[in-house]
């Protein structure tokens, strides 16, 4: 791994985190036949902001986030992170840029069944040169913060949605990234504990300049949003304009 592919230190202005040019992707179905997903996708999200990316389900949302962090690579065009071209990065090198900079909440939480909370928190934090001691104070004080210090021993099964939904947000901040992506954050969650979501995720951009990134088909405040983006028959369009503010 080279070490200019791994220098995206948090911009001390307010600059282009993560670009995508002409970003597609699409996929080869059991028939051979080419299904279009993504095309023509320009945009530009800038350091400490919030980026909000509506559209209904099915639209593609999941799909672009996860060619955001390098999860999944696009068909054609480029992505940028932090000058870094996550199109043609190595999966070795892909993987230590999400563990040391990219923190991503997927829909579906992506917790070990058979861990506890505390260690699926803790996991992320495993190859990061903390100690034991260190890692252990940093995990409860997380948890706790989030109002789940009481079920850290509890498996995911033990838990409810809500609960678990802040066991995926912990184990995202717990790194204290530079670009969080959430894939519909509050979308299985009743109100109250989604207004405490919404305060966990922006929580980061105003202590830190962190960058959040957001999809939801419209449970989440979009007048949080310095940038409101719709997808819509695989394309982006924006209601809110692409600068900062």
């Amino acid at each position: 791994m080279s070490e200019t592919a791994m220098q995206p230190d948090v911009p001390a202005t307010r600059e282009p985190l993560l670009t995508c040019s002409q970003v597609a992707k699409e996929y080869v179905g059991r028939q051979k036949q080419v299904v279009p997903i993504l095309r023509d996708i320009n945009l530009t999200i800038y350091a400490g902001e919030i980026a909000i990316i509506t559209g209904r389900s099915g639209a593609g949302k999941s799909t672009l986030l996860n060619l955001l962090c390098g999860l999944d690579r696009p068909t054609a065009g480029a992505i940028h992170f932090n000058d870094q071209p996550l199109h043609t990065l190595d999966n070795e090198t892909l993987a230590t840029l999400r563990r040391t900079y990219i923190g991503i909440i997927f829909q579906n939480f992506n917790l070990l069944s058979s861990w506890t909370a505390f260690e699926n928190v803790e996991a992320a934090l495993l190859h990061t040169g903390m100690s034991a001691t260190d890692r252990r104070q940093a995990v409860r004080t997380l948890l706790e913060e989030l109002g789940i210090g009481a079920q850290m021993d509890n498996l995911p099964a033990e838990m409810s949605m809500g609960q678990q939904q802040r066991v995926a947000i912990a184990r995202t901040l717990i790194n204290q990234p530079t670009l969080i992506l959430a894939d519909e954050p509050t979308g299985d969650v009743d109100p109250e504990t989604a207004a405490q979501i919404i305060d966990y995720l922006t929580a980061p951009v105003k202590s830190r300049g962190a960058t959040l990134v957001i999809t939801t088909h419209g449970h989440f405040p979009l007048a949080t949003a310095d940038q409101l983006l719709t997808l819509n028959n695989g394309e982006i369009t924006r209601s809110l304009p692409d600068s900062p503010r």
